[in-house]
């Protein structure tokens, strides 16, 4: 009788933890992503895909860029489980020259709630 009283305590707390979501959802993106080789004045737009692997769903709230010349846009901004949203990315290099190095965050319900994406680029002479 006790091994059959384990038995279930054991089979219903399994049944109990695999019904549960993810209490901490995780937002899959590209760490780096390359703008190329660009000439001054010359804009370049790039999509990004943001990815949700949980049971969740992912709540973005903001896609915020480190200065006025990289533009982030985020198509949807509730990502279900499994699926994936894009992150449209405008760079215009102005007058910048030499190695570029520029960054979004992204603030959402995932863990970590900000999320880092870096873009690089390389602007050359006109």
């Amino acid at each position: 009788m006790k091994t059959f009283k384990y038995i279930t305590c054991v089979i219903v707390t399994g049944f109990i933890f695999s019904c549960q979501k993810d209490s901490n959802p995780i937002l899959s993106y590209p760490k780096i992503v390359n703008m190329g080789t660009l000439k001054q004045h010359q804009v370049v737009s790039k999509k990004v895909f943001l990815e949700n692997n949980s049971t969740s769903e992912i709540h973005l709230k903001k896609a915020q860029a480190s200065c006025g010349c990289t533009i982030p846009k985020i198509s949807d901004s509730i990502i279900a489980p499994n699926k994936k949203t894009t992150l449209s990315v405008t760079f215009d290099s102005g007058n910048r020259l030499g190695k570029i190095k520029k960054s979004i965050v992204i603030e959402s319900n995932a863990k970590p709630t900000f999320s880092v994406i870096h873009l690089i680029a390389n602007v050359e002479k006109q």
